[in-house]
């Protein structure tokens, strides 16, 4: 009777059920956080399921919550270094995705080995955050920074002859 109308009109496909998800969204996220927290072996068990039995959505998942977080990062570094918004020191461009962290002084390669990290972007990133942000850098485009780093004329320096 009572259960089986309840069980249909509340069935996950049901536009009453997705109206009563949609309005108890903070209720339904407090009592998974306390259950997850009372619970942190069966929740680890779990999610150890479903990440197993979903392996393209999990990695499809991971890959946007990781490419999220390195902008987020980067935005955060750059911004430091360029107040209030990310531009290029020498052109003025701006967009995060033409932009890069520039140690003033030069020598970026031999410095980001000395503190063990590889590759400049996101580790080198966190690696500011980390020591507070230390002083020595600048935010160019990889334009300007490429014709920093070979001795050259930034492209917006060179005048165009016809």
């Amino acid at each position: 009777g009572v259960y089986l109308c309840y069980a249909v009109c509340m069935s996950k496909g049901s536009e009453r059920y997705k109206i009563w998800y949609a309005k108890n969204r903070e209720k339904r996220l407090a009592y998974g956080k306390a259950w997850r927290t009372a619970n942190p072996e069966a929740s680890k068990r779990g999610w150890r399921k479903w990440r197993a039995q979903n392996i393209p959505a999990y990695n499809a998942m991971r890959r946007d919550y990781d490419k999220r977080r390195r902008q987020e990062v980067k935005q955060e570094v750059l911004a430091h270094y360029s107040k209030p918004v990310p531009v290029c020191a020498c052109c003025g461009l701006s967009g995060l995705v033409f932009l890069a962290l520039d140690h003033i002084d030069g020598g970026g390669n031999e410095h980001r080995k000395s503190i063990g990290i590889k590759r400049a972007g996101a580790m080198f990133y966190a690696w500011i955050i980390i020591n507070n942000y230390p002083q020595g850098f600048q935010v160019l485009c990889h334009n300007c920074n490429f014709a920093k780093r070979d001795g050259e004329k930034c492209p917006h320096q060179i005048s165009i002859k016809n």
